[in-house]
């Protein structure tokens, strides 16, 4: 399959990426085995070619979908509303500073500062997330 030279320089980028997340990727493997388009097709070339490990996630995301009981209900609800509070009180003027200021951050960084916001609320804008628990 000929590749897209662009699409091939999004690949490296994403698998890059991959590389510097642990090399541990999760995919489908009934996906991997029957690629739904050409553009599907081409990933799974590149990623084959990458040294990644590869974890089937077909268990993981079936059960993401499957009904859940009144207490999976009430966390899943619970986590939405923390998840909406750490993108309005945090990670949106987060972002709009980067922009405002011209500034460069790394996806890494970003991440982990955003993960801070979410693991030690204490020390943000966002404070107490009592009222969510």
């Amino acid at each position: 399959m000929e590749h897209n030279v662009k699409d091939e320089e999004v690949f490296n980028d994403l698998l890059n990426e991959l590389k510097s997340c642990g090399g541990h990727t999760g995919i489908i493997m009934k996906e991997k085995a029957n690629p739904s388009s050409p553009f599907v097709q081409s990933w799974y070339e590149a990623f084959n070619k990458a040294d990644l490990k590869q974890v089937d996630s077909e268990d993981l995301i079936s059960e993401l979908f499957a009904i859940k009981n009144a207490q999976e209900i009430s966390d899943i609800k619970q986590a939405s509303s923390f998840v909406s509070i750490v993108l309005k009180k945090y990670f949106r003027s987060f972002m709009e500073d980067i922009i405002d200021q011209d500034s460069e951050i790394t996806h890494h960084a970003f991440a982990e500062k955003t993960d801070n916001a979410i693991t030690e609320p204490q020390k943000t804008k966002i404070g107490s997330l009592q009222k969510v628990r």
